[in-house]
């Protein structure tokens, strides 16, 4: 208890900055459930996506059947948007990259011949592949 104050008296008086006080509480409590290796593993991860801007190391790949697609249809079907209408709203305010560079046209064709990784917002990655029966 002696321990909390002392981060909520340093939160108050402006000494400790709440993204400090949260990363070291979630580092310890990966820590405790799980092994010291862990929790730097996950901190590395976090800061390696959220301060330095990368992409992570595991993102989840989409086949599909067609060489291209409308960004809007692979938007929805890889799951990163729930419906056409907000994958156009997304598009359209500039919170789509794909391989890292924004995408603000809605008609936007997708070609997938090669592996491309799709992002929506800061959190939201999918690796997108076609040409695959």
């Amino acid at each position: 208890m002696e321990e909390i104050e002392g981060f909520r008296k340093g939160l108050e008086e402006g000494k400790i900055h709440p993204k400090e006080l949260k990363m070291m509480l979630a580092f310890n409590i990966v820590k405790t459930y799980h092994s010291e290796k862990d929790a730097l593993e996950a901190q590395e991860e976090f800061n390696k996506i959220f301060s330095k801007k990368e992409t992570p190391s595991e993102i989840p790949l989409k086949l599909f059947k067609e060489d291209s697609k409308d960004l809007i249809e692979l938007l929805v079907e890889g799951g990163l948007a729930p419906s056409k209408s907000e994958a156009k709203r997304l598009v359209s305010q500039g919170g789509v990259r794909i391989d890292g560079v924004r995408v603000e046209d809605i008609s936007y064709v997708v070609d997938l011949t090669k592996e491309r990784v799709l992002q929506v917002g800061k959190r939201k990655f999918l690796k997108v592949k076609g040409g695959t029966s």
